[in-house]
This record gives C-alpha cells, sequence and structure tokens, in this order.
C-alpha cells in the first residue's frame, strides 16, 4: 500500500503539488498507511473472531430459552443504529484530526527546511507558536473524538447491562413457573454474558475500522 501510494503521489503533476503540503504527503505515507495495516490484519482478525463467538453465543440462547433469547437479541438493532450514526460522525471528525496533523507537519517541515532564514528574521518564536496552534487545534479534535468514543463505548456497556438485568428477572419468573430450571437459567446467563462482551468489543473494534476509514479516504482521494 506505502509503495503504491508514492508511486501515485510521485506521479501527480506539479498542480497537485502546489494545491497539497507536503506535511500531508508524509502523513499520508507514514501513519495513515500504519492506521490501515493495523485495521485490515490485527483489527479485522479481532473483530471476525469477535462476531464468530457472538452468532455461536445467539445461537446457544435461543438453543436454551427462545422467550428469554428474544429479550437478549433485542438490544441488537438500536446497537446497530446507534453504531452506523456514531461510526460515520467519527469518521468526519477522525478524517478532520488526521487533517490538522498533517497541517503541523507541514508547518514544522517548513520551519525546518528553511531553518537558517528563521533564525536570521529571529523568528523562533514565531514558528513555535504557530506550530503550538496547530497542535492544540489537532489534540482539542482528538479530545472530542475520544469524548465520542468514551460516550458510545459506555452506552454500549449500559445496554448490555439492563439486558442481562431483563435475562435475570424474566428468567427468575420462569424458573418459578416451572418452565426453565435453574441450571438453564445459570446457562443462559453465562451465554448472554458472552455475548454481551463481544457485542461491547464488536463496538469497539467497529470505533477502530471508523478511524482506519477516515485514514483510507485520505489515502485513496
Amino acid at each position: 500500500l506505502r509503495r503504491k501510494l508514492y508511486a501515485g503521489i510521485i506521479s501527480q503533476e506539479s498542480a497537485y503539488f502546489d494545491q497539497t503540503s507536503l506535511g500531508d504527503l508524509i502523513s499520508r505515507l507514514s501513519s495513515d498507511t500504519d492506521l490501515v495495516q493495523g485495521a485490515v490484519t490485527d483489527q479485522a482478525l479481532a473483530l471476525l473472531k469477535q462476531i464468530i463467538v457472538a452468532i455461536g453465543s445467539v445461537g446457544l440462547l435461543f438453543y436454551t430459552s427462545i422467550s428469554l433469547a428474544l429479550i437478549s437479541v433485542a438490544i441488537l438493532p438500536p446497537i446497530a443504529v446507534c453504531a452506523r450514526l456514531v461510526g460515520g460522525r467519527m469518521r468526519e471528525r477522525e478524517k478532520r484530526a488526521r487533517e490538522l496533523h498533517a497541517d503541523a507537519t507541514s508547518l514544522a517541515e517548513q520551519a525546518l527546511t528553511c531553518i537558517r532564514t528563521v533564525q536570521q528574521f529571529v523568528a523562533e518564536q514565531y514558528e513555535t507558536e504557530k506550530y503550538n496552534q496547530a497542535v492544540n487545534a489537532a489534540h482539542a479534535e482528538g479530545i472530542q473524538n475520544t469524548k465520542l468514543k468514551a460516550l458510545f463505548g459506555s452506552v454500549m456497556g449500559l445496554v448490555v447491562n439492563l439486558a442481562l438485568l431483563c435475562v435475570l428477572g424474566y428468567g427468575g419468573v420462569l424458573v418459578s413457573d416451572g418452565t426453565l430450571s435453574p441450571g438453564d437459567l445459570a446457562s443462559f446467563v453465562m451465554y448472554s454474558v458472552m455475548m454481551g462482551g463481544e457485542i461491547v468489543g464488536i463496538s469497539s473494534g467497529f470505533i477502530g475500522l471508523a478511524k482506519a476509514i477516515a485514514a483510507a479516504n485520505r489515502i485513496f482521494e
């Protein structure tokens, strides 16, 4: 990917380099490609494993008790809708943050390339302030993205725990009526915890993929 990206960049016309900063291009060749590489290797494999385990857990839930399983899987549609909305927002914020980091890199590259000119005009403090402002802007965007990620993860955990409480409550009623044995309820709770953990893991993996997609959009644009 990095070789093809470099070949694509180096073959562009001169007008392209007039419109695109060198720091932006370096950022795409380094950090963006690293992020995409991590997504298609470690994160993709982990996400695939979590999806397989979650599907298996759902099958065991329905095998143990259909009525309780319907309560457990009722959380999946809201989670999917929330993940789609939050994922789109995070891709936009992540792309913006990476562009701001690229701008900061470009400022540093320009100052260091012309360091003798900077020193002759005693502009070290001025260049430092410009770089600090650029880094602070990127940092602020990253903080907002982190807050959104934390909120999403908290909501996912809350939804999963509420579903588990509903399962315990309704499962206790079924055990009292003799419809479900205590052993089956214990097994169902174990499968529910397993499914809930994988769902939380999938949501975290989805956030990682959203960041990688934002980096890929910068690479392939």
